[in-house]
């Protein structure tokens, strides 16, 4: 697995090894605080002990998120085998090497994201604070979770509030590159049957990317506030009220969505060209941004964290950019006979960008290069979703034993999006000659409907052998509206450039299914094989440029997922080892797709299919008195199908069959993995702790998470592969055995490996066999080497 892997696993046995040095005598410990037959999910919407779930999930508690400093569902990955980021603008979180990559507001993700039951917004990271645990279920749950789960679903499950308990935690983390992770958490009775719990957070980070010609670092600030109230009116009725808010917002150093741009040229052009200019306008091109960016001081190379990027009319400021969410939820739990009745009604709602920002503010420059050409690209908009979920769980004590339920959401989107560049001889190609800017500019509207029935039942057909089927129907509207303009005092683009203009309705049902069987050999030991077809529904392509490259509506994807899997506990159910092989095929996969037309060019469309299939393996528990871990490998050989066309690289030389070197190899073959998935990935999480001294407890932890290389993009290029990387973390501190305060020394990625979240071709830069191409990476925290102190308090 190569030398970073074993620098990985050497440093860390030197982390754990070190801990004897807190060791003197053997520590008793209660057996039952250390087994792991306590650990319960609500996988299958009832509560169950893990090892009796038929399902492949991963479970982080709180110790391991900050254990490993994580504090978002994207920071997640580094505690999950199965799941990766999918960078870049289009980044959201992948299960198995799939999920969504698109710009189309009406599209789902294929990982469903669930904060205590209730769908959260498309691609928006979670942040994870007063967070009980993560139950992260893999390949598709469409069946309980609805459409939006074709590839699984990450279940966040925050703390409750408890009765008759005043209390105070806070906690902070400070560390370099101005990483801050703040905490704090109140919690108060109100009355003998009621409780509220107050909980706010604060993360940020910057000095990651450096923008030389605005003169300042990047930063990234994330606040919000959750308050939960908890009510028990009767033994038999529980009352779950929650209002979330979140505001996220960044300095104006990085573009919309927080990707950083930096310029990566290949061989020699140093900026984005535009693929139509020629002659002395492409001579007065390279030259001008060769000595802008010679004076900006960028060297092109893979560690290069500097960008130069102009904004609008040679203007050089920022646009803040702010994102915010907000979500009110209520939850009634009615307790009779053993049956329990569920209500989950939810109204959430998110904005991004400034609506007051007219075209042609200085802002995000999507032309990354610090000349005039495509100078502000701004977006704004809001969307809200209603629903209302009604299930019934009867005693899973029954032979025949349910969970049965309806499910209705409705969401409303609203959005605009502007594109300005000056007018300039570079621009002259384009018709935007004759008024100070060229805008293109575009309204989206759109209204999803859906409406779900669904029920999973369980029949024990002896005392060890249990038989599982599970259905769910779903009707499906979607109306999306795109109206393009021009404001007032603008030059349109030509019309071949610009938004197509769309209203498209489209209404389908489905039905999704689960079969399976369960054999419980002991209590220790549980064997299991499922069989569950997902779906994904329909999206529409509402950014199309009118020269016709794309379809307008992309076709539902049907996920098909075979899984037989081995749970099992150990050394008196101190350690859990689940075993899953799985194979999951996607037919009609939503993804951006080369379309080989006149003109040819990339849209989101379908892939026939791609299949997803290894083995995915997970341990945990506390084999020994003071020693706790987490871990997992997965292997994971995912494809596209051979109907899937792509284009060859600036780099290479089109052929039968492929996509070619200069010495004839072949590049298409690796292209055929899907990207953002890697053949291997390992995680492993220790901690060893022991008293030091009277009411004192030392200890130490160690993370390694191990990605074998993968494809940054589908189109074959030797510069857009990721390396095998290892990243290692690691934490000293000292608490009391009380829990009353603690503080700790902690170091993520200690072996400073530079690998962006992404890597792509720059938008504008040249197809058309100019001498070389320019490349755009991302950047983020995960990039670098951080140390900081951690410091806990509970009053």
């Amino acid at each position: 697995m190569g030398r970073a892997f074993q620098g990985g696993v050497i440093a860390f046995g030197l982390v754990a090894s070190g801990s004897a040095a807190f060791a003197a005598t053997p520590t008793p410990v209660d057996p039952g605080a250390s087994t792991i037959q306590e650990v319960v999910v609500t996988a299958q919407k009832r509560e169950e002990r893990l090892q009796d779930v038929p399902i492949n999930v991963t479970v982080v508690g709180n110790a391991q998120l900050t254990r490993q400093n994580v504090t978002d569902t994207t920071s997640l990955t580094e505690a999950v085998p199965s799941l990766t980021l999918a960078g870049g603008t289009l980044g959201g979180l992948e299960i198995r090497g799939i999920g969504t990559q698109t710009f189309a507001r009406s599209a789902e993700p294929s990982v469903s994201i669930v904060a205590d039951g209730v769908v959260l917004d498309r691609n928006r990271s979670s942040e994870l604070f007063d967070v009980d645990n993560v139950e992260v279920l893999n390949g598709p749950q469409g069946m309980l979770f609805g459409r939006n789960s074709s590839a699984g679903v990450v279940s966040i499950v925050t703390n409750a509030p408890r009765l008759n308990e005043t209390s105070l935690s806070v906690h902070a983390d400070l560390g370099e590159h101005d990483d801050q992770s703040d905490r704090i958490i109140v919690n108060a009775p109100l009355g003998a049957d009621a409780a509220l719990r107050v909980s706010g957070h604060y993360d940020a980070f910057g000095h990651t990317v450096y923008d030389a010609l605005l003169g300042k670092w990047d930063y990234n600030a994330d606040a919000g506030v959750r308050a939960r109230l908890l009510w028990e009116p009767t033994s038999n009725v529980t009352v779950n009220l929650i209002a979330d808010y979140d505001r996220a917002s960044f300095n104006g150093v990085n573009d919309s969505v927080g990707a950083f741009r930096t310029i990566l040229p290949a061989t020699g052009n140093p900026g984005g060209i535009p693929a139509n200019l020629t002659g002395a306008a492409l001579a007065s091109y390279n030259a001008t941004v060769a000595q802008l960016q010679s004076a900006c001081g960028i060297v092109a190379s893979p560690s290069n964290n500097r960008t130069c990027v102009q904004g609008i009319n040679g203007n050089t400021g920022g646009v803040f950019y702010p994102s915010e969410f907000h979500l009110f939820s209520a939850q009634v739990d009615w307790r009779l006979g053993g049956y329990t009745l569920t209500s989950i009604s939810a109204e959430r709602r998110s904005s991004y960008g400034d609506s007051s920002l007219a075209p042609g503010t200085p802002g995000n420059d999507a032309g990354s290069v610090p000349v005039d050409w495509l100078n502000s690209n701004l977006s704004n908009g809001w969307a809200e979703t209603i629903s209302q979920e009604l299930r019934i769980a009867s005693p899973a004590s029954d032979r025949l034993s349910y969970v049965a339920g309806v499910y209705i959401s409705s969401t409303a989107q609203q959005a605009a999006i502007s594109q300005t560049g000056m007018v300039s001889p570079l621009l002259a190609p384009l018709g935007c000659a004759t008024a100070p800017f060229c805008s293109n500019a575009d309204n989206i509207s759109i209204n999803q409907q859906d409406y779900a029935v669904f029920g999973q039942a369980t029949l024990k057909v002896t005392d060890h052998f249990n038989l599982i089927a599970g259905a769910r129907e779903t009707d499906d509207y979607l109306h999306d509206v795109t109206h393009p303009f021009t404001p007032a005092g603008f030059t349109a683009e030509p019309a071949t450039l610009k938004f197509l203009a769309l209203d498209i309705k489209d209404s389908r049902t489905n039905f999704s299914w689960r079969l399976g069987g369960q054999y419980v050999v002991s209590r220790d030991l549980m064997v299991y094989v499922t069989a569950a077809q997902g779906y994904k529904g329909a999206l529409v392509n509402d950014q199309l440029a009118a020269n016709g490259v794309g379809q307008p509506l992309v076709l539902p994807e049907i996920p098909m997922d075979y899984e037989v899997g081995i749970k099992s506990t150990w050394f008196d159910q101190r350690l859990g080892v689940d075993l899953a092989l799985f194979h999951d095929h996607v037919k009609n996969f939503q993804t951006t797709v080369f379309i080989p037309s006149t003109p040819a060019g990339f849209a989101t469309g379908n892939v026939p299919f791609v299949t997803s299939q290894g083995v995915d393996l997970s341990f945990f528990g506390k084999p020994l008195p003071n020693l706790t871990l987490n871990g997992g490998v997965l292997y994971d050989d995912a494809q596209y199908s051979p109907g899937y066309t792509v284009a060859c690289s600036p780099l290479l030389v089109p052929g039968q069959g492929g996509c070619f070197t200069a010495d004839g190899k072949n590049e298409m073959n690796s292209a055929r993995n899907l990207i953002f998935a890697p053949n291997w990935k390992v995680v492993f999480s220790v901690e060893y702790d022991h008293p030091v001294a009277s009411g004192l407890i030392g200890y130490m932890q160690s993370d390694v998470v191990y990605t074998s290389r993968f494809n940054y993009s589908a189109t074959p290029d030797p510069n857009l592969v990721a390396p095998e990387f290892t990243r290692l973390g690691a934490r000293v501190g000292i608490r009391t055995d009380s829990g009353r305060w603690g503080v700790a020394v902690f170091a993520r990625n200690l072996l400073d490996q530079r690998i962006p979240t992404y890597v792509g071709g720059d938008p504008l830069s040249s197809s058309n066999g100019l001498a070389g191409r320019s490349y755009v990476q991302g950047l983020n925290l995960d990039s670098y080497r951080v140390v900081g102190v951690s410091l806990d308090g509970h009053f």
